[in-house]
């Protein structure tokens, strides 16, 4: 498993942006945040903890895999599929946050 993802794949995956192209574009604007640092290289590798910044949506990166799912454990054969592991957005008036 890897310990990163792409900002650019991240982006996507959240549904912050439509397609690569519109992610390269708003990393490219300097529309992003990564720990409090405007952030405009789209292959940022981003771990667990980091927290990136969009408008007003704030996610906080979760990588753990839990170990019955198949991208840790290959001969299991269960798991939770593309973006397991990966957090939703915190809600920033409060502080709260969401896990997937």
């Amino acid at each position: 498993m890897k310990d990163y993802i792409k900002l650019d794949s991240f982006l996507k995956w959240r549904g912050v942006a439509d397609s690569g192209g519109a992610a390269k574009v708003l990393v490219a604007s300097g529309g992003v945040a990564v720990n409090g640092e405007v952030e405009t290289r789209r292959g940022r590798k981003l771990r667990s903890g980091d927290r990136v910044v969009v408008g007003a949506e704030t996610f906080v990166v979760e990588l753990e895999v839990p170990a019955s799912d198949p991208v840790a454990d290959p001969a299991s054969g269960s798991g939770s599929g593309p973006g397991a592991g990966l957090s939703t957005p915190e809600n920033a008036a409060t502080g709260g946050s969401q896990t997937a």
